[in-house]
């Protein structure tokens, strides 16, 4: 079975404009140990890219794929089950503001 980490980051890693005491140095270990991760977080509000950004600000360095987000979870699904086009840079796993089914309805995702 192979095991890995999903780490949330309000809260865990930072709070507001603050880094949680540890947070880099557990991110250092977990690196030197080769732990899988992925950083997960429920916000809507910031791209990746500003996560990644803050993060930085912090000394934590991490990858834009390596964070899930909601929008990123949603486009993920529906690229793998639901038929119909997505109205967006789906491709690139930015946040989506729709999805056209395949009745040529739009429904809203953000």
């Amino acid at each position: 079975m192979k095991r890995g980490l999903l780490i949330d980051l309000d809260g865990v890693f930072y709070q507001g404009n603050n880094v949680i005491p540890g947070a880099v140095e557990a991110l250092g270990w977990i690196h030197q140990e080769n732990i899988p991760h992925v950083f997960i977080t429920n916000t809507t509000s910031r791209p990746r890219i500003k996560i990644v950004k803050k993060l930085a600000s912090f000394g934590i360095n991490v990858m834009e794929d390596s964070i899930l987000t909601p929008p990123v979870a949603a486009c993920s699904w529906l690229s793998k089950y639901a038929s119909g086009y997505i109205v967006s840079e789906c491709a690139n796993l930015t946040p989506i503001t729709g999805y056209i089914n395949n009745k040529g309805h739009v429904e809203a995702i953000d």
